[in-house]
């Protein structure tokens, strides 16, 4: 944004000076800087209006459908059990920062968004009932979302709990104590041990997941709901409850699959 308009009187910016940044930008793929930097001009002109430097926001005529569509990204990902198995041999060796580690080696047995794992607070733990219940503001789909624990999980989890008293959080930042660990430290780690993104990503875990399952007969409904995606119509309202009881086994089932593929049966 500097190079063509730091050096401009703000309302000597119009608008097809805008779109032809943003053209640019678009022009090269970077279309998660496209809209970011859409984003920060946006809010940046509307200040100045706000605060009467700018007589208007040229930004605001600006609308999507002049930009390419960001393509879909497909998360790559690993199913046989051959590869699973290699998967989670390499994330074991994951080595540094504990909390980083552990949420690394807990995540393809919660099926949890990488942000939503990351973020994870003691308060979302329900111990009673062996449920993470995440609110609605942290999750993707503006619901609250229920991850029965299976033993495993309840296993690691209790440990963590025994180690980590004096943070909110599960997996606090071992710089601030009140912040989480970033997905991008979870990203790191796995590389680090040689998980490249061509074999698998932390969103990968989640399609192993839902294949395998899917593969094993479990429920359609029961599996989309389990990896928090929306299901259209009626379904989607009045399946929550409906399918809880069938997803306590089906989680259960999976880690005890991943733990026979590492050589420990729970």
């Amino acid at each position: 944004m500097l190079p063509p308009l730091g050096n401009r009187s703000i309302n000597a910016i119009d608008t097809k000076m805008l779109i032809d940044l943003l053209l640019e930008i678009d022009k090269q793929g970077k279309y998660d800087t496209r809209e970011k930097v859409q984003g920060i001009l946006t809010r940046v002109l509307t200040d100045a209006v706000i605060m009467k430097i700018a007589s208007s926001n040229p930004a605001r005529e600006i609308t999507s459908d002049l930009f390419s569509k960001k393509p879909k990204r497909n998360y790559a990902f690993v199913s046989s059990s051959k590869d699973i198995k290699l998967l989670l041999s390499m994330l074991e060796q994951a080595v540094g920062n504990p909390q980083v580690t552990i949420a690394l080696n807990l995540a393809p047995h919660v099926f949890l968004r990488p942000s939503e794992l990351a973020g994870l607070r003691w308060s979302e733990i329900d111990w009673d009932d062996k449920l993470i219940r995440i609110p609605a503001e942290r999750m993707k789909i503006d619901k609250p979302h229920i991850v029965p624990m299976s033993n495993h999980v309840i296993d690691v989890l209790t440990k963590l709990k025994d180690s980590n008293l004096d943070s909110n959080l599960c997996f606090p930042s071992p710089l601030k104590n009140n912040r989480s660990i970033s997905t991008n430290a979870m990203l790191q780690s796995m590389r680090k041990v040689g998980v490249d993104k061509e074999f698998s990503t932390l969103h990968g875990f989640r399609h192993m997941a839902s294949t395998n399952l899917n593969e094993k007969g479990y429920s359609k409904d029961a599996i989309e709901l389990q990896i928090a995606h929306e299901i259209p119509g009626v379904r989607g309202v009045y399946n929550h409850a409906q399918y809880l009881e069938e997803r306590k086994p089906m989680m259960e089932d999976w880690s005890n699959y991943l733990n026979t593929l590492q050589g420990n049966p729970h």
